[in-house]
């Protein structure tokens, strides 16, 4: 196989020791970056899709990313040229040089496989994990939409799946592990007094452009303003906010926002869970909390999480969320779905022949 991973700046960690052993095994791998420039592309592309998380009503943004978007999209297609790829891997969907690599791969016919940091620690290894999806995540059905549906867990993947579960919540394992503060005071105070808690476990910006509503959205501040609509005065907004996120905002009055406090501790609070897609949601189910996705999410639409694309259906849902049941632990679908969420699905970063196996799909080889 001819392999060329599109790694940026913090994907290259990952992506190159993969490279390493694929050409260990004698296949060809090549680990470029997307974001630089190139000039002018063959192809004929759409640039809003590229720089899809870009503002366009502003005056004056529309030029300047679209001649970025152009350069990169060049540079990406010499690239393929130069290393006669045939399949691409990209780290997520969410730069310019990621969206450009697929949105040329798409045109030339070099099939993508999605890579992304996976959502659960390996449960052997107990490190880190990664998740390779020759679908396409952000991009219609998914694997996880497609490969376990008509499993039915065993007595003994029964047991395995619970053993972890205990494990994940005694260890406080999490994507994004923080430890540092308490829970604010006030939050159990409020509780007593009989309010309930509303967890809204925020994205990085350009998570909530891209993917938060049909005409998308210019930031966090917009999808705070568009939940408190929705919320009202019923509910405290326990927000959590993303570790990554570079700009702290200013909270409203009525909310409580944490950046440090371990979000298993906000689950344990948490009457409800709100987020667009974030790996939290998928957490948040395995403590039983309903959650309410306000994008495409890769474990949403499957019956296991409510699903608001505006402000109305989010009222509504928040308004009678009392009386919608969350997901149990012991529903078989569930189970079956976690199961293969968290040993099949994702997988530690060192097996490479799963990666050689995924890469083979994608390209119709048995």
């Amino acid at each position: 196989m001819r392999v060329t991973f599109f790694a940026g700046s913090g994907a290259r960690a990952h992506f190159v020791p993969f490279a390493e052993r694929l050409r260990a095994l004698g296949h060809d791998a090549t680990v470029v970056s997307p974001e630089a420039t190139g000039g002018d592309p063959a192809g004929d592309y759409d640039y809003r899709e590229i720089c899809a998380y870009s503002d366009w009503r502003e005056p004056g943004y529309e030029r300047v990313h679209r001649e970025r978007a152009r350069s990169v999209a060049g540079h990406v297609e010499a690239c393929l040229r130069q290393q006669r790829a045939e399949v691409a891997v990209v780290w997520g969907n969410a730069s310019y040089g990621q969206r450009a690599a697929v949105a040329v791969c798409r045109q030339v016919g070099v099939p993508v496989v999605f890579s992304e940091l996976g959502w659960f620690r390996h449960p052997s290894a107990q490190g880190r994990t990664l998740l390779l999806d020759c679908v396409g995540l952000n991009d219609g059905p998914t694997e996880l939409s497609l490969e376990w549906w008509d499993e039915r867990l065993t007595m003994e993947q029964d047991t395995k799946l619970d053993e972890y579960i205990a494990w994940w919540k005694r260890t406080r394992s999490s994507k994004h592990m923080q430890q540092g503060e308490p829970l604010p005071p006030q939050v159990a105070a409020r509780k007593h007094r009989g309010r309930s808690v509303l967890l809204v476990i925020l994205q990085a910006d350009w998570d909530a452009a891209a993917f938060f509503s049909e005409g998308g959205t210019t930031g966090q501040a917009e999808v705070m303003r568009l939940i408190r609509r929705a919320a009202g005065d019923g509910w405290l907004a326990l927000v959590k906010e993303h570790p990554g996120a570079m700009r702290r905002l200013q909270p409203a009055d009525g909310e409580l926002w944490v950046r440090d406090v371990n979000i298993h501790d906000c689950f344990a609070v948490a009457d409800c869970v709100i987020t667009a897609n974030s790996n939290g949601g998928l957490e948040a189910l395995l403590y039983e909390r309903p959650v309410i996705c306000l994008a495409d999410a890769p474990y949403g639409r499957l019956g296991f999480t409510f699903d608001a694309r505006d402000v109305g259906t989010l009222k509504r849902m928040l308004e009678r969320m009392r009386w919608m049941s969350p997901p149990h632990l012991s529903n078989r679908f569930l189970r079956s779905f976690l199961y293969y969420v968290i040993f099949e699905y994702c997988f530690a970063a060192s097996e490479v022949e799963r990666l050689v196996g995924k890469l083979q799909r994608r390209l119709g080889v048995q």
